[in-house]
């Protein structure tokens, strides 16, 4: 028997408010290329999940593994180094042909997870500009230099040390902006996984993500693989930091933020403050 305020009746809730959001908001969504290779797909068990980066994303990318026989019944998946899952061939609506999209898409249990903007976007700034890895360098070098380039006038930037009012005024700009400008990491759930264009069947939440994602392996029948999903990580951590980041920005600078992610914090239900 579901609470009344558990994981299935939080969603039915917030997927009632996301259709009355879909019909006043209309916006701008698509079944694209990039949907379609977002979208992991199991088809034994008959399941969808469309993965939002910096939304538990790869905790679940773990779960996929086990569950398509991508590692070993011995194997520890939640020990796995995070470029092994990234890079793992991980089945999605993409390899399949448009009647059989068609099918899946109607016919298949569909879930997603969303995110308040704010803790998303500072933990996406936190783990892609911010730290001083060799894993990140690829990131600075592409995005991190545009953005100094373009706040500093400067063409030769490293891309190492982009402040958080940089990144913010970035990806904050309303034109549809570039490719790095709409990169993964920060580009709305909304626009990801168009909710206003399919029916997920449930919709978690970062805030409530170890029991929402515990739910949805009892819901698909995947104990049996996944006892249990994994405590909080470092990830979390992000929702702490916020108020620190968010100091740094003036007040047109955090209005241009919410303007450009409104439908966002709408749609999902979460506070603009």
């Amino acid at each position: 028997i579901q609470s009344a305020d558990g994981p299935w009746q939080r969603s039915t809730h917030l997927k009632k408010h996301l259709r009355e959001a879909c019909r006043t908001l209309q916006p701008q969504q698509e079944i694209s290329i990039d949907l379609l290779n977002r979208i992991l797909v199991d088809e034994d068990r008959e399941i969808l999940y469309c993965y939002v980066p910096k939304v538990g994303c790869t905790s679940w990318k773990r779960v996929w593994m086990k569950i398509q026989g991508l590692a070993s019944p011995e194997e520890d998946v939640w020990t796995m180094p995070r470029l092994q899952v990234h890079t793992a061939p991980l089945t999605t609506l993409l390899e399949y042909d448009h009647m059989e999209i068609k099918s899946m898409l109607s016919k298949y249990r569909k879930f997603l997870f969303g995110r308040r903007p704010w803790e998303r976007v500072v933990a996406a700034y936190r783990d892609k500009l911010e730290k001083q890895t060799d894993s990140h360098y690829d990131f600075h070098k592409e995005i991190g230099a545009k953005i100094e380039n373009k706040y500093r006038g400067t063409t030769n930037s490293t891309g190492d040390n982009v402040t958080f009012p940089e990144y913010v005024s970035y990806i904050s700009e309303m034109v549809d902006g570039s490719a790095e400008q709409n990169n993964e990491h920060w580009k709305p759930a909304l626009q990801l996984c168009a909710p206003c264009l399919i029916q997920y069947d449930f919709i978690g939440k970062f805030e409530s993500l170890e029991e929402d994602s515990n739910f949805v392996l009892s819901w698909l029948g995947l104990r049996d693989v996944v006892t249990e999903f994994p405590s909080a990580t470092m990830a979390t951590h992000s929702t702490h930091h916020t108020p620190r980041y968010r100091a740094q920005l003036e007040p047109g600078l955090s209005k241009q933020f919410l303007n450009k992610y409104m439908e966002e914090f709408i749609a999902f239900k979460y506070d603009m403050l």
